[in-house]
């Protein structure tokens, strides 16, 4: 699979220290074409220009960048340097742009306010608010920590950022991705042979997906003319709860508009009356009847998977308790060493705790959970057979800890927010030697966050598990058809309009 490594602070060190010292490449060549990435940034927020320069290397790129602004006469610039003792940051004047270039890759910690760095940054965040000036960051917005993409807060967020290389992970995740505006990521010109070196000594955690890659390969293009809908896969998704019969309908859709040849439908007997039920899927019975009775029916269920060969199940879309119990859990494991299964929604109530218990496990790359944050961190009261917890991936010791968890399990897990993290039982493959420890998502946009377009990523994810995709690639190119359906449908009804039906209309086109 295709992605591009996410350098830790580490490696982007030893990229630069690889580059200068072994082959040979100036330091003063790479620092010269940094900070014009910098000023040509910079340079479309105005004419007046705050510079901030602290002691690093960073400080360094801003004090090139406000040189080549300065070569300008109709442009302003100002500069700062953190660096020389008492530090007056002037107030009069009119900024259209902060050039911040104070702390760098190396910070750790906490900043001081009443350091010169912190009163720097504190006249900034004064100064942006009064002028609306744009906040241009060099490398990542001071304060924040590179390899940490967990961090809510910085003491002046970005409207851009410039970095060097490739991106880091408070580039590439949510919730600090959000905090450095509009990331661009620029070659300066670092030796190969030093990146594939730093590469080797310092792992990445994460691989930022290209999905184009993805959707230029399509699993369903390899079906021959005579296929039929056997060859395309069955999907059975089983789910709904009174009120929300919607979710699972959308999830079954989804599958056969991302390419499955036939989806059948199972919902609660008492409750199928109030399911819009369109014409394109069949309905099982396959939850229990009876007085005192509920959940799915596990010798049904055993039942009809194996006489109407279904190869991919989705669980849970639209419920609010888990409709799995230790039998029809352990076929679903089963089920999992041909099959595919994705467990979603309210099946995740409890599931951890109850494959430990029953010592249960799904095939590797068989089986995926999807849950949101919310449903995460219910999943994460559970300990697994090594008592180890899922915190949610955020930094490499979490990243790490969720392998471990997935490993006892069989299963890969996405973390459903504006940025995805996948986690498996190992580390991902990616570009020639490269392997990751997780892999994010980060070309989707909050047109997509509107309950439902869970639902109908579930079924994309089935119906590349229904054709013989493993895991990662069933998730990751299931996001990259939700997203690019996503991106068409708001430029047909606008992007704060875009519903799941209407990324269900155009997952064929994405």
């Amino acid at each position: 699979m295709k992605a591009d490594p996410v350098w830790t602070a580490a490696c982007a060190r030893r990229v630069d220290d690889l580059s200068i010292k072994t082959f040979h490449i100036p330091q003063s060549s790479l620092m010269e074409r940094a900070g014009a990435a910098v000023a040509a940034v910079a340079r479309k927020s105005g004419t007046s220009f705050l510079v901030l320069a602290g002691r690093g290397n960073n400080g360094g790129d801003a004090l090139v960048a406000a040189r080549l602004l300065s070569a300008d006469p109709t442009l302003t610039v100002t500069v700062v340097k953190t660096g020389d003792g008492p530090v007056e940051v002037p107030h009069a004047p009119r900024f259209d742009c902060i050039i911040d270039g104070i702390f760098g890759l190396g910070f750790r910690g906490q900043i001081d306010p009443e350091s010169p760095e912190g009163r720097a940054l504190l006249a900034a965040a004064r100064i942006k608010a009064r002028d609306g000036a744009a906040v241009v960051a060099v490398d990542l917005p001071s304060g924040m920590t590179c390899d940490d993409p967990g961090q809510t807060g910085a003491p002046l967020p970005a409207d851009e950022t410039v970095t060097f290389g490739a991106l880091k992970a408070v580039h590439a995740i949510s919730p600090a991705r959000d905090l450095c505006g509009h990331v661009h990521c620029v070659d300066i010109g670092f030796s190969d042979e030093a990146v594939a070196q730093a590469l080797e000594d310092e792992k990445p955690v994460y691989g930022v997906i290209r999905s184009r890659d993805l959707l230029a390969d399509n699993p369903w293009a390899r079906l021959p003319a005579a296929a039929h809908k056997y060859d395309r896969g069955h999907v059975l998704v089983a789910g709904g709860s009174p009120g929300k019969t919607g979710a699972p309908v959308l999830s079954a859709l989804a599958s056969l508009r991302a390419g499955a040849g036939w989806a059948t439908l199972a919902i609660p007997d008492a409750i199928m009356t109030q399911a819009n039920i369109p014409p394109d899927l069949t309905s099982e019975s396959l939850f229990a009847r009876g007085r005192g009775k509920s959940g799915i029916d596990p010798r049904r269920l055993e039942t009809f998977v194996t006489s109407r060969k279904v190869r991919s199940i989705v669980i849970g879309p639209g419920t609010m308790e888990n409709p799995l119990g230790a039998k029809s859990l352990g076929f679903l494991c089963e089920f999992s060493r041909e099959g595919f299964v994705v467990v979603d929604a309210g099946a995740l109530q409890g599931i951890v705790d109850l494959m430990t218990k029953q010592r249960l496990e799904f095939k590797s790359g068989h089986a995926v959970f999807t849950p949101h944050p919310g449903e995460w961190t219910r999943m994460s009261m559970i300990r697994g057979i090594r008592g180890i917890r899922w915190p949610a991936p955020m930094g490499a010791e979490n990243v790490l800890a969720v392998e471990r968890a997935c490993a006892d399990l069989g299963v890969h897990v996405v973390y459903k927010h504006s940025t995805p993290v996948l986690c498996g039982p190992a580390p991902y493959h990616v570009d020639g030697n490269s392997r990751v420890r997780a892999l994010v998502f980060n070309e989707g946009s909050n047109a997509m966050g509107r309950a439902g377009t869970g639902d109908v990523l579930a079924g994309c994810i089935a119906a590349h598990g229904a054709i013989g995709c493993e895991a990662a690639q069933a998730v990751m190119r299931g996001l990259s058809v939700v997203a690019s359906a996503a991106r068409l449908a708001a430029g047909k009804v606008g992007f704060h309009a875009v519903l799941p039906t209407d990324i269900l209309g155009l997952i064929g086109k994405a």
